[in-house]
């Protein structure tokens, strides 16, 4: 075996290590966010585990769709109730897609927010 073979096959091993060190980290992150937002929806008394809903609303919000469109269909496909609808929607962007306007959305909507 050369030198550059060698040197070749530890490259492409340490580029797969350091591959699945990062999907390691992606996978981590991931199960945070769905830990932060699953207290956060404990926080304001939302029963709801769901967080593909969640990641739902945001790929709408990047599609185009208002954060009130978001409010609309979350209240019309499940149990939750205008108010806990806004706040999932808010959260929602706050832990996964916070260049949406994150819990702001719901704090400043034209009727005001809860305050908890």
């Amino acid at each position: 075996m050369t030198i550059g073979a060698a040197l070749n096959g530890k490259l492409i091993v340490g580029g797969i290590v350091a591959g699945l060190m990062l999907g390691g980290a992606g996978i981590a992150k991931a199960d945070h966010q769905d830990t932060d937002f699953l207290d956060l929806l404990a926080q304001h008394g939302i029963a709801m585990h769901d967080e593909s809903l969640a990641h739902a609303v945001c790929t709408d919000l990047d599609g185009g769709k208002s954060p009130f469109q978001e409010v609309n269909k979350v209240n019309a496909n499940t149990a939750l109730d205008r108010d806990k609808s806004m706040w999932f929607v808010a959260l929602s962007m706050k832990v996964y897609c916070p260049w949406h306007g994150g819990q702001d959305y719901y704090e400043h909507r034209p009727m005001g927010g809860v305050s908890t």
